[in-house]
């Protein structure tokens, strides 16, 4: 009881507490409904009051809203503008421009991402990477604002397209150029920097067509039209420079530019008084103006005041020796007079002050071709190529050689620059501008005036003529569709004159209608017309150039694509008259074979093994010959007897002993007793002296079933190497010349030199010589873009030879080493080494001389150290019946006299084969060799020639390469005609991009690598 009590009075007491909360709880679920009614809201308002911290509890998650912040513009332009990192900065700007679309600050904003983009643009091509600086570059152009501020435009945006030009992004430049010019097609200064680019990179037109937009805008702007007459200029319109001068002038009378740019055109349209008048109202106003002190004594050249000029050239060189454009300017004006002392003397001092000149070397080259030097004006010529090209220097080499005889290589190269159709002579003046003209003198003309404003040529009406009639000869001898009469009125007109030179042209046509096989009646005309002048042919400049210039060929090939020269040897008279009458009587009965007329050609093949020095190249080319004649005409024996000199007399053959071995079975009814006169298969020898070379035919091999495909010599003299004191960089340009291998065996007389002669242009810009100012000025920088004018930049190089150590032979020994094949001895009585070539890397060539004695010609880095005495292989022609079969090794139980049961028989035609090995046992592989196993080029088009070949030479005309980077390094074939165990490949940097690069060479047999590295 008392414990129900104590409960009781407990829930008595806590009664109140529940009923506060029930109404507590009751008055919080009415609310909502009590809401729209005033009075009932009114009463729960009580416990609500009462119950404030309930009611907080639940409310907790309800916040105070945080006041707005404020935008600040000019703190948030600032914090993007100072982004350290390029990239990052353009995304905050852009950020800045999308958040603030009306603020005064767009326009600034704009520029700093154009300065980013020059920032990120420059970076990259630091890096080589100039497909990544274009996009940037390209990207800040379109970003540039509208109109573009005139520091902007001068300091960041002009600068990009000569930025990639230079560095061979030269579509990019142009691309971004059109943009630009878009953002400023309003401003006259602007647009006129725009023209100024295209000019820089000699762009003409384009320069012409954004001076006439100027013009548009503001016909009255003198800059503008010298704008428009320099653009004339540089696309040779000479007659319309001088129009936009004389208006610039008129518009503008005191303009010092404008008048000596009317006055260097008056000078060049040979209007030298005018000139002269303007040159002296310029100087009356600026007395150190040595533009118009040049122009002044170069106008009084050209009116005739010689002495006036020399005094005046004599005061202005006290004062700046260094004038090169003065200096280059009276040596030509000397050489178009005919003072080839003069000449010389003056041009000398223009390539000393800076060589980089090539109209000082093209002046000196004709100083020496006015003295009857073709071989120094082509050596001259050959330097100056490595600082530019353009058709008039390919025109003064051509003409060097011409007069020396290299008929050949003159129309290579010639017919490279200039095509000659239906009388009328085309090419690109300046490697840009198509041109045409009937003759070669107005054609080239329009460069030389353009350039250094002569007005008259140090170039003859005979030599123009003689070049246009070989470029006509050579362009319709390659072509399938000229027909004989055509080819023989080509030949004509080639040889027409009777200068002493013109036995020699006689010769070599004669010598290519041969190997063509084509208008053979016009070939014994040829070399019936040359008896009796062969004495009288050597009064000539060069007399062995002339007399052995097809033999040279090949080695000069290779020598020059090496930056090398190789100089003829002083053959005696006598020996040069053998070689030129026997020459005569091969070529008339060569060709009388080739006509069927057997019995007349083995009576001049006759005399002409009776006239040819003997055991020389040419002596055995005419009894291999003359033995093919006579085993056509049925005289066996005879003809055994002939091809067995004409082998012994040479280096070992395969194809030539298998020709002997054939028809010694036919005439001794097996081949015993063969190797006892002529020695063991030239395979089987070879691998008995374990040489890491075998032997291969040379072009004066002939087939034994149809000798008629064989072709007359090709030989080659032995050469001394004479390095430059100086070593000559290399870089290269331009499709250069395709040599191959070469071969070369001593002559009597002085062993010729090889000097380095660099023919790669500078791994800048190639440009013309066309120059708006006095002075080249190299290339811009990847920031700061200065003005560049026409010339092209390079460094000085010194071309003199130094003397060999082998000297030259006394005439006596000279005579001595003719007829008995002796070899040449130094004056310390040591006869040069011959021995076989163990180098891998030598080349071979289808040429050979007198015994063999070969020189390897080093690569252009091999400085002065002196070169190894070595026999590379020669090579046969495709086309004579030379083209050489695998080699193939004789089965040990086989005897010399028995016929392998194996040998496949002879098709109709085919070369009778010696086969003593089944088809399945022939070796398949093969190991392929390289001239060089690494080159090294310049980047931006520089480039260097390799020669792939088999160590057993093997025909592989089929051979592919194959870049592992084709838009840095590019790789392409030149064909050589009549090589098929040799293949000429140029490698050639395309890009800005240095690094390390292969090439992959690849032929059904085998695959070789080459390294390139790029610098």
């Amino acid at each position: 009881m008392k414990y129900l009590a104590i409960i009781f009075i407990f829930c008595f007491l806590l009664l109140p507490v529940f009923t506060q909360t029930s109404t507590q709880k009751k008055s919080v679920a009415k609310k909502p409904a009590a809401k729209p009614t005033p009075k009932k809201s009114t009463a729960s308002s009580k416990p609500k009051s009462k119950t404030t911290p309930a009611k907080k509890a639940v409310a907790k998650p309800k916040t105070v809203a945080t006041p707005k912040k404020v935008a600040d513009e000019k703190t948030d332009f600032a914090a993007a503008a100072a982004t350290d990192d390029a990239e990052k900065r353009i995304t905050a700007l852009r950020k800045f421009l999308d958040a603030y679309p009306k603020s005064d600050k767009r326009t600034a904003g704009a520029e700093f991402i154009v300065t980013a983009g020059a920032e990120i643009g420059n970076a990259r091509i630091q890096t080589g990477d100039i497909g990544g600086a274009s996009d940037a570059f390209k990207q800040a152009a379109h970003d540039a604002p509208k109109p573009v501020s005139d520091q902007r435009f001068t300091e960041t945006l002009i600068k990009f397209p000569a930025n990639l030009y230079w560095r061979g992004g030269r579509s990019e430049a142009f691309e971004i150029a059109k943009i630009l010019e878009e953002k400023c097609d309003a401003s006259v200064s602007q647009l006129l920097g725009i023209a100024g680019f295209y000019m820089s990179v000699e762009n003409g037109a384009e320069a012409k067509r954004v001076a006439t937009a100027v013009l548009a805008l503001n016909p009255n702007s003198s800059a503008a039209y010298q704008t428009l007459g320099l653009a004339s200029r540089i696309d040779f319109q000479l007659d319309d420079s001088v129009v936009a001068y004389a208006r610039a002038l008129d518009l503008e009378p005191d303009s010092l530019t404008a008048k000596r740019g009317l006055a260097e055109m008056k000078r060049a349209a040979g209007r030298p008084a005018e000139a002269a008048d303007l040159y002296r109202q310029i100087l009356a106003k600026d007395s150190t103006n040595l533009p118009a002190q040049t122009g002044l004594i170069l106008s009084l050249f050209d009116g005739g005041k010689r002495t006036d000029a020399e005094a005046e050239m004599a005061r202005s060189l006290e004062v700046n020796s260094g004038n090169v454009i003065l200096l280059a300017g009276a040596a030509y004006w000397y050489a178009a007079h005919n003072e080839a002392q003069m000449a010389i003397d003056t041009a000398r001092k223009a390539i000393a002050a800076d060589p980089r000149f090539i109209w000082s070397h093209i002046a000196l080259a004709r100083g020496y071709l006015a003295e009857k030097r073709p071989i120094d004006a082509e050596t001259t010529l050959l330097t100056a190529r490595r600082y530019g090209n353009f058709p008039t220097l390919e025109y003064e080499i051509a003409s060097a050689r011409a007069m020396a005889g290299f008929y050949r290589e003159a129309a290579e190269d010639l017919t490279k620059d200039f095509t000659v159709k239906d009388g009328v002579i085309s090419t690109k003046l300046g490697g840009r501008v198509s041109k045409e003209s009937a003759d070669f003198t107005e054609l080239v003309a329009m460069e030389r005036r353009a350039s250094i404003f002569a007005p008259i040529a140090a170039d003859t009406p005979e030599n123009a003529a003689q070049l246009r009639a070989l470029a006509d000869f050579w362009i319709k001898l390659g072509s399938e569709e000229t027909g004989a009469d055509a080819l023989a009125m080509a030949a004509d007109n080639f040889v027409r004159g009777d200068d002493r030179m013109k036995i020699h042209r006689q010769l070599f046509a004669a010598k290519v209608l041969l190997d063509r096989k084509k208008a053979l009646p016009k070939v014994i005309e040829l070399a019936k017309a040359a008896i009796g002048n062969a004495d009288a042919a050597l009064d000539v400049p060069s007399p062995a150039s002339a007399v052995m210039a097809d033999e040279l060929y090949y080695s000069r090939r290779l020598a020059i694509s090496r930056n090398e020269y190789i100089r003829e040897p002083d053959v005696p008279r006598p020996t040069l008259s053998a070689i030129l009458r026997g020459r005569i009587e091969d070529l008339s009965g060569w060709a009388l074979f080739q006509m069927e007329n057997t019995p007349e050609s083995i009576i001049r093949l006759k005399r002409a093994v009776s006239v040819l020095p003997a055991a020389s190249a040419w002596w055995r080319t005419s009894t291999w010959h003359l033995g093919a004649a006579l085993e056509k005409d049925g005289k066996g024996s005879e003809a055994l007897d002939s091809y067995i000199k004409s082998y012994k007399g040479g280096p070992p053959d395969v194809v030539k002993y298998t020709v002997i071995a054939s028809l010694y079975k036919r005439v001794n009814a097996g081949t015993d007793g063969l190797e006892a006169k002529i020695g063991p298969i030239p395979v089987l020898a070879a691998e008995a002296v374990t040489q890491n070379i075998e032997p291969a035919p040379t072009r004066d091999t002939a087939p034994a079933a149809n000798a008629a495909d064989s072709a007359p010599p090709t030989p080659t003299i032995p050469v001394t190497v004479e390095k430059s004191i100086d070593k000559v960089p290399k870089v290269e340009t331009a499709p250069e010349p395709t040599p191959v291998a070469v071969k070369m065996e001593p002559t009597p007389g002085p062993i010729p030199s090889v000097e380095k002669v660099s023919t790669t242009p500078e791994p800048s810009p190639t440009k013309s010589d066309i120059t708006p100012e006095s002075s080249p000025t190299p290339a811009p920088e990847a920031v700061k873009i200065e003005p560049t004018p026409l010339q092209m930049p390079g460094e000085p190089v010194k071309t003199e030879p130094k003397a060999d150590s082998i000297a030259s032979p006394t005439p006596e020994e000279a005579k001595v080493a003719a007829v008995t094949d002796n070899p040449v001895k130094t004056p310390d009585e040591k006869p040069v080494e011959i021995k076989e070539n163990t180098d891998p890397k030598s080349t071979a060539s289808p040429k050979d001389l007198f015994p063999p004695v070969i020189i390897t010609i080093p690569p252009p880095d091999a400085g002065t150290k002196a070169v190894n005495v070595a026999e590379p292989k020669a090579e046969p022609t495709p086309g004579d019946g030379t083209a050489k079969e695998p080699a193939e090794s004789k089965p040990a139980n086989t005897k010399p006299d028995e016929k392998p049961a194996n040998e496949p028989k002879n098709l109709p035609g085919e070369r009778p084969r010696f086969v003593d090995m089944s088809a399945a046992e022939r070796p398949q592989p093969c190991t392929l060799t390289l001239s060089e196993e690494s080159l090294t080029l310049p980047n931006n088009g520089g480039g260097l020639a390799v020669i792939l070949g088999t160590e057993d030479d093997r025909d592989i005309s089929l051979a592919t390469a194959t870049s592992n980077s084709p838009k840095d390094v590019e790789v392409r074939l030149e064909p050589v005609a009549g090589i098929k165990g040799r293949v000429l490949f140029v490698v050639r940097s395309v890009s800005a991009k240095p690094g390390i690069y292969q090439v992959t060479f690849a032929v059904p047999c085998g695959k070789k690598d080459l390294t390139i590295k790029v610098r």
